[in-house]
């Protein structure tokens, strides 16, 4: 799925502001679909991956953007194909409210991050994703 995540010329991007934009977008566009490259330095000062069961790769790389900036490549590394049985259709329902809930340990811990208008466009953001997400695959696996 093209077109998703980042965009433009290659680029680097503070931590706050790669957060700040992922949480407005509702959505994980560091890592999804995209390839992430990270330091173990970086892993190891973070921590390990943590649940919920959709968002324990976002909430890493917040983890790591709170510490760290992100380079951004603007060419295509790989791809992915949209399917009902995927893990990430299976908790399609969820995705959304996950996502919210993310939002708000952020916001508790760091509300510098993301203001509370950002965080609420997020929100609604998110739900939204997570319907049309649920669309797509039933498209797609017609």
């Amino acid at each position: 799925m093209p077109g998703l995540g980042l965009r433009g010329q290659s680029r680097l991007i503070s931590g706050h502001i790669a957060t700040r934009k992922s949480i407005r977008s509702g959505r994980n566009i560091i890592g999804e679909p995209s390839v992430v490259l990270v330091k173990t330095s970086a892993l190891k000062a973070v921590g390990q991956f943590e649940l919920p069961e959709f968002t324990p790769d976002i909430k890493m790389w917040f983890k790591i953007l709170q510490q760290y900036d992100l380079y951004f490549i603007d060419k295509t590394l790989a791809s992915y194909r949209i399917s009902g049985q995927s893990t990430s259709s299976s908790v399609a329902k969820t995705q959304g409210s996950q996502f919210v809930l993310l939002i708000e340990e952020i916001m508790k811990t760091d509300s510098t991050i993301s203001g509370k208008v950002t965080a609420r466009i997020g929100s609604f953001r998110s739900h939204l994703n997570s319907h049309l997400r649920r669309i797509i695959t039933r498209i797609s696996s017609n």
